[in-house]
């Protein structure tokens, strides 16, 4: 039985206010996250100098897009290292390329937590390869299931802990999972070779140069040229939560099509809600419903992310695809060949847009890894607590309230004023060290 996720399923009857106090209180005890810490430099200098690592993901995409930065650092501290990541299967055209990994090993299959055939896959390749450290970003993968004699397992609790009290408690510090994982993995490893950068603030995805050719060809033949710059607005989210209600979603399409809009809308397709797309669509006029194009899901992903970088705007909830667009593009084989120019727009219901979201703007949060300002716009759900991720899990909230406040008219301002900026010279990146 997988003990942690039946926990939080447990958790998720509690009165919110108290699950919000239990984990702020723990995660705000400076003594347990010193002790925790202590425990896995423990851990790492038991085994000397790592040869052998092992990086493994959560189980959806946006982590698996996410996670890639700590391949970078270990990288930059262990040059000479095996370093293998395991992460979510359909998320490997844009990581197999991944210079700093040995071996990409694409292995989740996308369910919340990871299947039992996936734990047991994952134990065997421990004890076939016979890693050093296993650096292990999961929550529901039991450190037991992944120990071997000989190997440090690190697992999630004390970056999360941090994450947490960040969260909740410094609201003008980065909470982000990005930088924290980064600089986390960067604590327990020390400075590293001579030589040897800072930690990755932002995440990067590899892409082919056959990426860009399929995907100005679906353009061309949409009558799109490369360089048109439109506004791309994904409707999916990853669940019923943080899915932006339909009418919503077609008045911020009625907005950006309108009098002095854009001329061309993309359009996303439901992954997890089959069918959205069409059913935003039915709520606008034929005239501006005609000056909207569809992006099928069978789109492959990696021209789906090329396609990210063809757009002025990308405009999203809180799932993978803003992850995507918000990743730095590059080519390993041709330098320059992405603009990396997008504005990524996030729009956030219940989850917590300081530990997922980018805003270049803002105290406390970290930019998209583009050249073009980001933004998120939050809900105002009175009802928004810690407790949130957790009943979203036990569906134990009916989610009504979750995009309530949320100002579409704000976004739209936003959405359009960037494009006009088809191609900015402007940079309003801002690296946590600029943070206050």
């Amino acid at each position: 039985m997988n003990w942690s996720a039946a926990l939080l399923k447990a958790a998720c009857h509690l009165p919110p206010g108290l699950i919000d106090r239990l984990l702020g209180g723990l995660s705000g005890s400076r003594t347990v996250r010193r002790l925790l810490q202590r425990r896995d430099a423990r851990r790492l200098e038991a085994v000397g100098e790592p040869h052998r690592i092992l990086l493994v993901s959560d189980v959806n995409l946006g982590d698996s897009i996410n996670i890639q930065p700590v391949a970078q650092l270990l990288r930059d501290r262990l040059p000479a290292a095996r370093i293998d990541y395991v992460h979510s299967r359909v998320a490997a055209p844009l990581i197999r390329s991944n210079p700093h990994i040995t071996e990409s090993v694409p292995l989740f299959g996308g369910r919340f937590t990871p299947s039992e055939h996936e734990v047991r896959s994952l134990s065997r390749r421990i004890g076939r390869v016979r890693y050093d450290v296993v650096f292990s970003f999961c929550p529901f993968l039991s450190a037991r299931r992944l120990q071997r004699p000989g190997c440090a397992v690190i697992g999630p609790l004390p970056f999360a802990l941090r994450v947490v009290h960040l969260a909740a408690r410094e609201p003008s510090a980065v909470a982000h999972l990005v930088p924290n994982m980064t600089g986390y993995v960067g604590e327990l490893l020390g400075a590293g070779p001579a030589g040897a950068g800072p930690p990755p603030e932002g995440a990067t995805i590899y892409l082919p140069a056959d990426a860009v050719e399929r995907r100005d060809r679906w353009l061309a033949a949409r009558g799109l040229p490369p360089d048109s710059r439109p506004v791309f607005l994904n409707p999916d989210a990853s669940n019923r939560y943080t899915l932006v209600p339909e009418e919503m979603q077609a008045a911020l399409l009625r907005r950006l099509l309108g009098d002095g809009g854009s001329e061309r809308v993309l359009l996303g397709s439901g992954f997890t809600f089959p069918g959205v797309e069409r059913r935003v669509l039915e709520r606008l006029p034929a005239p501006l419903a005609r000056r909207v194009t569809a992006v099928p899901t069978s789109l492959p992903i990696d021209v789906y992310a090329a396609l990210t970088d063809a757009c002025s705007v990308f405009i999203t909830a809180d799932t993978g695809p803003m992850h995507i667009a918000a990743a730095r593009k590059v080519c390993p084989q041709q330098a320059g060949l992405f603009w990396n120019r997008t504005s990524v727009v996030g729009l956030f219901g219940p989850t917590l847009p300081r530990v997922y979201g980018y805003d270049s703007s803002r105290p406390g949060h970290v930019p998209a890894s583009q050249d073009a300002p980001s933004r998120l716009y939050e809900a105002a759900c009175p009802r928004k607590g810690l407790l949130c991720s957790v009943q979203r899990m036990g569906q134990t909230c009916s989610g009504e309230a979750c995009f309530r406040g949320l100002d579409v008219e704000e976004v739209a301002q936003f959405a359009l004023g960037r494009v006009t900026h088809e191609h900015p010279r402007e940079t309003e990146r801002v690296t946590t060290e600029q943070r206050p």
